[in-house]
């Protein structure tokens, strides 16, 4: 039968609209969808035929989002997705026009829709649907989720009496493939596949009214069938029933058997949560276990544990405090409490309208679920007693162990900050030496309490590294570790610590701290079997950042140069603004970290100490028992430090921590462009007269380089900006660099042989000669250079093992001291 105008015009319509989302998707999935911007579907006749005041669909990019995640994917607040894809997605609109069959859904005024269209677990896709909602300046229908419904069987069996309007043919088909047959009833609408862009056939339910009396035989003929209907009904459901706990009782000794077999906490998690989805049918679940020495909470995600914060970690605990179910939305938060009536962690279950009494039954206390659940966690529990420092309750090393593998490892490899802020309190061993060891018990404990506070965000923990050493690991940006760094230096210096003295009287004293905070960086690839090792190499630049409070004072938090500038720069800004900063650092915390104790050995001598720092510098070598002498440069007015015949590496940190705390950025770029100009002229590249004008413009050098680049030194770069400059004033400097790369050995030899009782000037060569020339002598100081460099090499590791040594016996007699102690 050919199609009438109105209905070539819809399909027509329909097309457009398919087109016109399609290229919505692509837009979402490519970023460029405003944040908040809904998608339209388009038009739909479905709607208006179960009763929609308009026939307007809309979607939001939310529920986009969570349909096409990857099942078990990690987001912002859940742990698992639809697996849809996007294929799927883009083709949503024509099997949402002619669905297999439309139900009531569980809210007011909202459907629910059952597809042909299939997800990646080959599950029917499901559509449910919010009528009638009020936009800005329209009413619009609303998809609310897209997933994928496991054991449709069971699903549409308890829902027969919710169906409202269906496909007769793709109905039966369906019901014959699950074994179900619809019954006869004149109460669902009918449609056919035209309803896409037809309304003629669609079969509305019809009332029939009887006018006809009946005699007391068909009377109680149709009062018997009636009774039959109703005893089938029951019985039919009584059957449905004992099938649904029949399936909860294999499900629950599945659970049993695989949480007895589960050997690691993440699969334990896992099964958790899978039982979870199979009980209570929920869209979505996870599970929280509880951390009672750090106060958290952490989910399992891929691969490293997910510490919760914010308002996800308040609802959380308020459930787990008060021990008791908590609704937000579709969301059921379930505390799951111990037969002792302790909490061991906090499900929750995301369903349409939230879980049933009867479901949450499965979670309550004594249930086997939970028996279960508190079974397998007493292991957990366990560990993380053995994990944790007795006296101060910080985790102990083996805790910092798996912290290394589990979360710094999943921070590190999703480019994520982490900050090891390294602590030592100050003269602790004269507290335990004047009051005894219980009041250097005492202040431990309170110390570790302080710090603890500090980490009570997330994922960030604290540690007992030995003895009076705490490390903290702040999971934040670097200039806010610092200043949480500093916040807690101040809280140690102003609390008292109640103790007692040998002579039994009570006193309240005071200790400081002084902490050095570093952001990790490893050169390598972070993996949980190297997680420890790789953080142990980073530990060491923090340890070096406490070492340096320490000697300069005490009682400070320092930092990396650009950890400081940045906390410069924000406090500058609050300072701006009108907020007040607890603390300014002194210039002495800000490290450059350009001179090395490679330098010190290299050079034996330092230059460029400044006159104000002269005097502090002396003071503290001499603390050292360290011969000191400056020799003040007339020019500059700056100091130069021998160093030659040194071995002392106390004496090699001071003046590396002295040099690097008063040094800029500028200067140590300035330094080592006059370092690549001189090196040019000495390979015969420069005359003196271009020397002389490169170095009287080499500020201007120095700004093209930070214009460029910043900063922060490079030596490929700053090469790369000097060649460039050089070979403007200089060609014969790029022709000697380039042929210079392309010469065999061979080749340099010959040329040197040419030169070899070759004196003169430069000036006394043609271009050609002049091009020979400088070859040689290139070649001269390159082969020289190698050569220095191997000696220098070997006096840098002689100087390495004549530190280690040192460093060795230190130990060996601080041991040997303790034990006479």
């Amino acid at each position: 039968m050919p199609l009438t105008h109105s209905e070539n015009e819809k399909i027509i319509q329909n097309n457009i609209d398919d087109l016109s989302f399609q290229k919505r998707i692509d837009l979402y999935i490519n970023g460029q969808l405003k944040v908040f911007e809904t998608i339209s579907l388009g038009k739909f006749n479905l709607l208006k035929a179960v009763g929609a005041k308009t026939d307007e669909l809309t979607v939001n990019q939310n529920v986009i989002r969570n349909s096409i995640l990857p099942e078990h994917s990690r987001t912002a607040h859940h742990t698992s997705g639809h697996n849809i894809t996007i294929d799927v997605i883009k083709n949503l609109p024509e099997f949402i026009r002619n669905p297999i069959l439309v139900m009531r859904g569980n809210h007011p005024n909202t459907i629910t829709l059952i597809t042909e269209i299939k997800n990646q677990d080959n599950q029917n896709i499901i559509v449910p649907i919010a009528l009638d909602l009020r936009s800005t300046d329209s009413i619009v229908n609303k998809i609310s989720s897209i997933y994928g419904k496991n054991n449709i069987e069971n699903y549409l069996n308890k829902k027969l009496d919710k169906i409202i309007a269906y496909d007769k043919e793709k109905t039966d088909k369906l019901f014959t493939t699950i074994g179900y047959q619809l019954s006869k009833t004149t109460s669902v609408i009918c449609f056919d596949n035209s309803i896409a862009y037809s309304m003629k056939n669609v079969k509305y339910p019809i009332e029939k009214k009887e006018d006809k009396t009946l005699n007391e035989q068909e009377m109680m003929a149709q009062i018997e069938a009636k009774l039959r209907q109703e005893f089938e009904m029951k019985f039919q459901k009584m059957e449905q029933k004992f099938a649904s706990l029949e399936d909860q009782v294999q499900t629950i000794n599945k659970f049993m058997a695989a949480m007895t077999e589960a050997q690691d906490l993440s699969k334990t998690m896992a099964e958790i949560e899978s039982v979870t989805k199979q009980i209570t049918e929920c869209d979505k679940a996870a599970f929280y276990c509880y951390d009672r020495f750090t106060d958290k909470f952490f989910a399992q995600g891929n691969d490293y544990r997910e510490w919760q914060e914010g308002q996800a970690a308040e609802s959380l605990k308020t459930a787990f405090d008060i021990k008791q179910i908590m609704y937000e939305g579709d969301k059921t938060i379930i505390p799951i409490v111990s037969s002792d009536g302790g909490a061991l962690g906090v499900i929750t279950a995301e369903k349409e309208n939230g879980l049933s009494e009867k479901e949450i039954e499965f979670f309550k206390p004594n249930s086997q679920i939970v028996n279960t659940i508190e079974l397998a966690l007493k292991k957990e529990f366990e560990h993380q007693g053995r994990i944790t420092d007795e006296l101060t309750h910080l985790k102990n090393r083996q805790g910092l162990n798996e912290y290394a593998a589990d979360t710094i490892c999943g921070r590190i490899n999703d480019n994520l900050p982490v900050n090891i802020v390294m602590c030592d309190i100050d003269h602790f061993k004269s507290v335990n030496d004047t009051y005894g060891h219980d009041a250097g018990d005492t202040v431990l404990r309170d110390v570790a309490a302080i710090l603890q506070e500090g980490t009570r965000t997330g994922s960030d923990c604290a540690f007992r590294f030995g003895g009076e050493e705490m490390i903290l690991i702040l999971n934040c940006e670097p200039e806010k570790a610092y200043e949480i760094a500093e916040r807690l230096r101040i809280s140690v210096e102003n609390s008292e610590h109640t103790v007692t003295a040998a002579d039994g009287q009570e006193k309240n004293i005071s200790v400081t701290i002084s902490m050095g905070v570093y952001q990790m960086a490893p050169e390598i690839e972070m993996t949980p079997d190297n997680a420890r090792a790789v953080f142990d190499a980073e530990f060491k630049c923090a340890d070096e950042l406490v070492y340096n409070a320490k000697e300069t004072g005490r009682n400070k938090v320092v930092t990396t140069a650009d950890i400081m500038d940045k906390v410069i720069a924000q406090r500058e800004k609050s300072a701006e603004q009108g907020e007040k900063s607890v603390h300014t650092p002194h210039k002495n915390y800000k490290i450059f970290g350009t001179i090395s104790y490679k330098d010190i050995v290299d050079k034996k001598r330092i230059n460029g100490i400044t006159a104000e720092h002269i005097d502090s510098l002396t003071d503290s070598l001499k603390k050292s028992g360290i011969d000191f002498s400056g020799i003040k440069d007339e020019t500059t007015g700056k100091y130069s430090v021998s160093v030659d015949g040194w071995d002392n590496l106390k004496a090699a940190r001071n003046i590396y921590n002295s040099i690097k705390s008063q040094s800029t950025a500028k200067e140590a770029l300035t330094s080592n462009i006059e370092y690549q100009l001189n090196l040019r002229k000495d390979f015969g590249y420069l005359t003196q007269n271009q020397y002389d004008t490169l170095m009287s413009e080499k500020n201007d050098i120095r700004d093209t380089y930070i214009s460029k680049f910043g900063e922060e030194f490079d030596s490929t770069k700053l090469d790369k900006v000097i060649s460039e400059i050089v070979s403007e004033c200089c060609p014969l400097a790029k022709e000697v660099s380039e042929k210079l790369q392309s010469l065999s050995e061979t080749e340099k030899d010959e040329i040197l042989k040419a030169h070899a009782d070759f004196e003169a000037t430069a000036d006394e060569f043609d271009e050609e000669e002049l091009l020979s020339y400088s070859l040689s002598q290139a070649i001269t100081d390159e082969r020289k250079s190698t050569k220095e460099f191997c000696a220098e090499l070997k006096e840098i590791n002689n100087w390495a093992t004549k530190v280690e040594q040192t460093a060795a016996e230190r130990s060996r007699n601080d041991n040997e001291h303790e034990q006479i102690k």
